[in-house]
C-alpha cells in the first residue's frame, strides 16, 4: 500500500534525523 510505504520513508528520515544529531553532538 502507499501509505504503508510512505510510513516506511518517514521513519527511515527520522532515523536518519536522529543519526544527524547524534553526530552533530560529537563534532
Amino acid at each position: 500500500m502507499e501509505a504503508e510505504r510512505q510510513n516506511a520513508i518517514a521513519e527511515k528520515l527520522a532515523d536518519l534525523a536522529a543519526r544527524g544529531r547524534e553526530l552533530r553532538r560529537y563534532l
